[in-house]
C-alpha cells in the first residue's frame, strides 16, 4: 500500500479525521474497516451524541463529550456546504423513559446527580411525555428530558 496516513476505523471519527486531513491537504489517505465504512457502531448510534445521559464515569470525558456536542452543529453545516448533504441534524433532546418503579427509582438519581452538575434536565410526568409523543407507551410513569 501506498498511502502517508492510515486510519484504522472507518465510523463517524475515522472519517472526520480522513476528511480534515484532506481539507489540510494530505492526499494520500488510506482508511480501512472490517465492515463496509460508516456502518458499524456509527450507523447503529444513528449520529446520536448525548454525553449528559451517557457519561457518569468521569466529569473529565462528560466534559469533552459536550464540548463535542457544541462543536456538532458547525460539523454539520461544513459537511452540508461541502456536499450539500443534509445530515438532518435534530437538537430537540434526549428523553429517558421509565416503566416501573425500579426505573423511576434510577431515573430519580440520574435527576439528582444531573442537577448537581447544573446540566439542563427535566422531569416530566406520563402526560407531559404523551404530549411530546402520543406514540409512547402510556405506561411511562417518569421520564427524564435533556434539551
Amino acid at each position: 500500500m501506498n498511502f502517508d496516513v492510515l486510519i484504522i476505523g472507518g465510523g463517524v471519527i475515522g472519517l472526520s479525521i480522513a476528511r480534515e486531513l484532506h481539507n489540510r491537504g494530505t492526499r494520500r489517505i488510506t482508511v480501512v474497516d472490517r465492515g463496509k465504512l460508516g456502518c458499524e457502531a456509527s450507523w447503529a448510534a444513528a449520529g446520536m451524541l448525548a454525553p449528559n445521559i451517557e457519561t457518569d464515569a468521569s466529569e473529565d470525558f462528560r466534559h469533552f463529550g459536550t464540548e463535542s456536542l457544541d462543536a456538532y452543529p458547525n460539523f454539520a453545516a461544513s459537511l452540508f456546504d461541502e456536499t450539500g448533504v443534509d445530515i438532518e441534524l435534530d437538537r430537540s433532546g434526549t428523553l429517558c423513559l421509565a416503566f416501573d418503579e425500579p426505573d423511576a427509582g434510577k431515573l430519580a438519581e440520574i435527576y439528582r446527580q444531573q442537577s448537581l452538575r447544573s446540566v439542563r434536565v427535566e422531569q416530566l410526568a406520563s402526560a407531559e411525555v404523551l404530549s411530546l409523543d402520543p406514540e409512547i407507551s402510556p405506561a411511562a410513569h417518569a421520564a427524564l428530558f435533556y434539551p
